[in-house]
């Protein structure tokens, strides 16, 4: 539906074949409310449209409000389930990497590397911005939307260069089972994280909502409803999906590697924190465990970097500290309103600042359009 949905659009706005994803958001908002509101619409954007237009019967709103809330009361320790667990974790997956190889997605500069990764946490604070925020329009909503049409643009490109691609080893690029497992990372391994730093409070119902909030995400960014039903309508489903899919998926190769080590360079003495890349290192080997941290070829923690490991530890005390005091303090709307104008005003400080480095460092043509590698 989406790659049909994103030739329809390239066909109105050619332009948004090659132009940079926040220039892709205009064009798909604008092209979203034009089809909306057409009486000749374009027949490849019925299903699409006919999809996001209603919520499943299973949704339950206020269960994703409050998963919406659970985020907020943990949102340090989710900080750093999301960068540390999730995405460095999520990248030993070799299907996917290659994915992120062919396209230099997380492997042009760090630069545009710390650029993807905020536009990824943009959608995470979109989605949860305020209670309407998955209704049709909301932030959330098109900020979903704006993801699909990257995903769909990415299998565009990819696919119309057969050489560059191996369909029979990767199968098709960003496919159900991709999404599926990157859905899983942001809710299951997100709440593991939390757990393990250390979480009192944390209930299975939390648990249960904070999973319907990316149930519900996962619906609008195309994952078969039958597949949300099927592994994501309760904890135990989920739990038993992402441990077959780790199976599946997760054997670490030269590109995870690359990936992972790209990663923890870009995000190095970045505001607001400006933590070294001896502390990211040693935060990444903490919630990712030796196994994988050592299948990844992260720099490990020597004797000589112990300052580094002592300033992680405490990083991890203070999220656990965190979540223990927010959620006893958490209980107004203004407490849930001035967490969520925070976050936004951090995100947009660091998308402004991203945004005017990148322009300064590009001469001409797009710096964020991605590129489909040559042999």
């Amino acid at each position: 539906m989406g790659d049909q949905f994103l030739d329809a659009l390239i066909e109105t706005h050619p332009e948004a074949d090659k132009c940079s994803p926040s220039r892709l958001k205009d064009f798909t908002r604008e092209f979203l409310l034009s089809q909306r509101t057409s009486l000749c619409y374009d027949t490849r954007t019925a299903s699409m449209l006919s999809q996001i237009s209603s919520m499943p019967e299973w949704v339950d709103m206020a269960a994703v409000r409050r998963g919406m809330r659970v985020y907020l009361k943990y949102s340090v320790s989710g900080h750093l389930a999301l960068l540390f667990y999730s995405l460095i974790g999520g990248f030993s997956a070799p299907k996917i990497t290659s994915v992120l190889d062919a396209t230099g997605y997380l492997t042009r500069g760090h630069d545009q590397i710390w650029r993807r990764l905020l536009e990824t946490f943009e959608m995470v604070v979109k989605c949860i911005s305020d209670d309407d925020a998955l209704n049709r329009d909301g932030a959330g909503f098109l900020s979903i939307i704006h993801v699909r049409m990257l995903h769909s643009r990415v299998r565009r490109r990819i696919l119309s260069d057969p050489s560059s691609w191996d369909m029979q080893t990767n199968g098709m690029p960003i496919n159900q089972a991709d999404m599926l497992v990157t859905l899983l990372s942001f809710s299951i391994n997100v709440l593991e994280v939390i757990k393990k730093i250390g979480a009192p409070f944390l209930s299975k119902a939390d648990e249960e909502d904070y999973l319907m909030l990316w149930r519900t995400i996962g619906y609008f960014l195309g994952v078969d409803p039958i597949i949300l039903t099927r592994h994501c309508s309760s904890l135990e489903l989920a739990h038993g999906a992402m441990e077959s899919l780790v199976l599946d998926l997760l054997h670490p190769n030269q590109h995870s590697q690359q990936i992972a080590s790209n990663i923890l360079l870009a995000v190095s003495n970045r505001p607001p924190l400006f933590w070294n890349h001896g502390v990211n290192c040693s935060l990444a080997h903490q919630l990712l465990g030796p196994e994988l941290s050592k299948a990844l070829k992260l720099p490990k923690p020597s004797f000589f970097t112990s300052f580094d490991r002592l300033t992680a530890l405490w990083v991890v005390f203070f999220a656990s500290l965190l979540n223990i005091l927010i959620p006893l303090f958490f209980s107004s709307e203004k407490a849930v309103a001035r967490k969520r104008t925070i976050m936004q005003a951090v995100l947009d400080k660091q998308l402004q600042t991203s945004t005017s480095s990148s322009l300064k460092r590009s001469s001409s043509g797009c710096p964020f359009a991605p590129h489909v590698k040559t042999s």
